[in-house]
């Protein structure tokens, strides 16, 4: 199993920034509460992020997460092909606007 990690590790490695950028890790939603609830995280969630300014990255295993992240402004990129795994979907979203505190 190991070196099947060194694989996604690789695969992710390749397709991170270096520049300042927010890593959406993992969502995950108890079974039976499903797509409402990731709903319900994501706003939340990029709520705080565009704060920043920065955008998010991520990565799903999925079509079904892929298409959910495409309804909240992700961009899908090429799928990554592990050579004994799953295919893997890399997303981008935009950043946010920052909040300026100062009057023009």
């Amino acid at each position: 199993m190991v070196p099947r990690f060194g694989e996604l590790n690789a695969a992710m490695l390749s397709y991170r920034s270096d520049a300042p950028h927010h890593w959406l890790s993992w969502l995950a939603v108890q079974p039976g509460y499903s797509w409402p609830a990731a709903d319900e995280l994501l706003r939340y969630h990029h709520h705080v992020v565009d704060q920043t300014g920065h955008p998010v990255h991520a990565v799903v295993t999925t079509e079904g997460a892929r298409d959910l992240l495409c309804q909240h402004g992700y961009r899908p990129d090429l799928p990554l092909h592990l050579p004994s795994g799953p295919r893997l979907w890399p997303l981008t979203r935009a950043g946010g606007p920052i909040q300026s505190n100062s009057s023009s």
